[in-house]
């Protein structure tokens, strides 16, 4: 390889966003967190063309087609992250949300998601997590309280009891999550 050139061929070879790339990154998130999309857009255009292919900047333009509700290209693009970088457990969770609201995905295509990415993170709390919110909507109530149990194990069990509390999905067994509050469980 010549001096000076990066390549990205390898996943340990990622070579490091110049700051002005990870300003526009930084930007982009915060026109997200305000809901201004178009603003969000314009920063990760600025990204240098050289830095476009950085998973950073990949994985920020699959979050942006998600809030925009654009599920299919965001799968698209997060399987490919995924399959470059297996062991980066957020590519998995979106590469889920993505497939559960894209055009013939659903609760069940992303519940199968989130096993495929456990199998290869075992000990991730957050997937664990996501599994038993995916398990309690698909109505597999003794699945999710399994699944609880392990996320609670694996991560701060008040962390992960205060999310299950945030998150619509855990609807079903609320009762079974408030116990495990109080140390029922």
């Amino acid at each position: 390889m010549a001096p000076g050139k990066q390549t990205m061929s390898s996943p340990t070879e990622i070579p490091q966003l110049s700051s002005l790339d990870v300003h526009f990154l930084s930007a982009s998130k915060g026109w997200r967190g305000l809901g201004n999309l178009t603003e969000a857009r314009e920063e990760l255009r600025k990204v240098s063309p050289a830095s476009r292919q950085h998973p950073d900047v990949r994985f920020a333009w699959v979050e942006w087609l998600i809030q925009r509700g654009h599920f299919d290209s965001a799968y698209m693009q997060c399987l490919m992250l995924a399959c470059d970088f297996p062991k980066k457990p957020e590519y998995w969770i979106a590469l889920a949300l993505a497939a559960r609201h894209m055009e013939g995905g659903g609760l069940q295509f992303a519940y199968d998601r989130l096993l495929s990415a456990h199998k290869r993170l075992p000990l991730d709390a957050t997937i664990v997590l996501k599994l038993a919110g995916y398990a309690c909507a698909l109505g597999e109530l003794v699945q999710a309280c399994t699944w609880f149990k392990m996320a609670c194990i694996l991560a701060d069990y008040r962390t992960v009891i205060a999310m299950a509390f945030e998150d619509p999905d855990f609807e079903a067994i609320l009762p079974e999550v408030a116990r495990y509050r109080f140390g029922y469980g």
